[in-house]
């Protein structure tokens, strides 16, 4: 399956307006640069531009806008770039290029502000919104972006600490509830390809029923199966699929979830 830099690059010249990039998996300002500056690269590279960087933050054509660390939700002061940058014709290529991360930082204020340069874009702007928190984007936005969903492993491989966060939600688990042996056992066998993931879910469907009392929780379990369902047919890794389940199995462990004992 082509990568999600491959898909958008095809696209080349006619890149739409706006993409909103989903992850799985919690992304950072650094994974996220060096996606796009070895996209940007290729970019300049198919425009037959002999020109290459290494950081992408020096590109002419490209905005990168994000809030410094300690803050948690976007200001309109913090686009204050983004109309002047607008304004200006591309230096490089055919097309300029605004990256904004966390969409779920993002209010309805500026929202309203950057639909109306979605709509009508200058000088070939594309932005590209970046969510790995699920975020549910307002309609009006979300009827005007191209949504790309990219595979966990899109942006890096993955880190020591995600790579055992499986184990150590199960181990949360077992110990905040009555939750059977076999069920970390199925897990363990998931992780190494011995059982098949209809196997497991299964296995998780049965618990669940069981134990969990929230109807909160009992909405996200159906949304995790959903997920499942469509990272088969999008051939998402079974080590993503298998982390995202057990973000939720690690949710249900916690002590703000009511859990029948």
């Amino acid at each position: 399956m082509p990568s999600l830099m491959e898909q958008v690059l095809k696209w080349n010249r006619n890149l739409a307006s706006a993409y909103l990039v989903q992850s799985s998996r919690k992304l950072n300002s650094s994974e996220i640069t060096t996606w796009f500056q070895n996209y940007y690269n290729r970019y300049l590279t198919s425009n037959k531009i002999n020109k290459q960087y290494q950081n992408i933050l020096n590109a002419p054509d490209v905005l990168f806008l994000t809030f410094p660390s300690g803050k948690n939700q976007f200001k309109i002061e913090d686009f204050k770039n983004l109309y002047s940058f607008q304004e200006t014709k591309p230096l490089e290529g055919h097309n300029k290029f605004c990256l904004v991360y966390p969409v779920q930082a993002l209010n309805m204020n500026i929202y309203n502000k950057l639909l109306k340069i979605i709509e009508e874009p200058l000088n070939k702007l594309s932005f590209f919104f970046f969510d790995d928190n699920n975020t549910t984007v307002p309609q009006t936005v979300s009827s005007r972006v191209m949504k790309l969903r990219a595979s966990a492993e899109e942006f890096g491989p993955w880190t020591q600490e995600e790579q055992s966060e499986p184990k150590k939600a199960f181990a949360q688990l077992v110990q905040a509830t009555n939750t059977p042996q076999s069920l970390q056992n199925f897990a363990d066998l998931y992780l190494q390809n011995e059982v098949s993931e209809e196997e497991l879910l299964q296995e998780l469907i049965h618990w669940e029923a069981q134990n969990v009392t929230s109807g909160i929780m009992k909405e996200k379990f159906l949304q995790i199966l959903r997920w499942a369902q469509e990272s088969q047919t999008y051939h998402n890794s079974a080590q993503e699929r298998c982390y995202f389940i057990y973000q939720y199995m690690k949710a249900v462990s916690s002590k703000t979830v009511p859990i029948q004992k």
